[in-house]
């Protein structure tokens, strides 16, 4: 479980009981209510309500993702199936032949290929694995590249008034 700072943590038992009481408590009584029942502050029995709804719904989120995941399985498996087989180009309902013998249909292979890209796409958005990659941008405006040149034309007039720092 992550914190509210981003962090992995796991939570004492006698923690997820004190959030489960505290989320039972507030079905019926205000955040401010439970904060005095429970010697609280708002914040912490919010956070704490918050952890005991998020520890109910993530199991049964991951179950579900399970089952999507294993659906799509099975359609990716289905699809290599035609993938895998001998396809027969058929015209007016016979088996279109060439010196006898029959013609290769490429039609349905393209096509359970085309499936199982497509069925790839959508695990990897289950997964979040097609998710943007982060990246910090830094930006040098003008203010700070003009404030870097002053600060070197200082410095190199400061270098150059002393004599004594001259290189001769």
């Amino acid at each position: 479980m992550a914190s509210a700072s981003g962090r992995n943590y796991t939570r004492s038992y006698t923690t997820a009981e004190r959030d489960a009481d505290i989320a039972r408590y507030c079905v019926e009584h205000t955040i401010t209510e439970a904060a005095a029942h429970f010697g609280l502050n708002k914040s912490t029995v919010s956070r704490a309500r918050q952890r005991a709804i998020a520890a109910v719904i993530q199991p049964a989120g991951q179950e579900a993702l399970a089952a999507e995941l294993l659906e799509l399985e099975n359609l990716r498996l289905a699809a290599y199936q035609v993938l895998r087989a001998h396809h027969v180009h058929v015209a007016d309902g016979r088996i279109v032949k060439d010196d006898g013998i029959p013609v290769t249909d490429h039609k349905p292979v393209l096509m359970a290929i085309d499936r199982v890209l497509r069925i790839a796409e959508s695990r990897r958005k289950l997964l979040g694995s097609d998710a943007p990659t982060k990246q910090t941008i830094h930006v040098l405006t003008e203010d700070v590249v003009d404030a870097a040149l002053r600060e070197a034309a200082e410095e190199h007039a400061r270098l150059t008034a002393d004599p004594a720092r001259s290189i001769t």
